[in-house]
């Protein structure tokens, strides 16, 4: 299910013209950041206690 919907929505970043795409995600999501990777996102910041002081790492991918 979570492959689905990345794709779709990299899908529709590109319709879109996008030339890159970034998206947050908990530390604490191992798999969510292990499909991230696996699908050529990297990490590129981290916001220590950003949403209701949750830390999060940005992660983005050119297209």
């Amino acid at each position: 299910m979570g492959t689905k919907l990345l794709n779709r929505f990299i899908d529709e970043a590109k319709k879109r013209k996008a030339h890159k795409i970034w998206l947050f995600t908990s530390p604490s999501l191992i798999p969510a950041r292990r499909l991230y990777i696996k699908n050529g996102f990297i990490p590129e910041g981290f916001l220590r206690k950003h949403t209701r002081g949750i830390d999060m790492i940005i992660y983005s991918k050119l297209l």
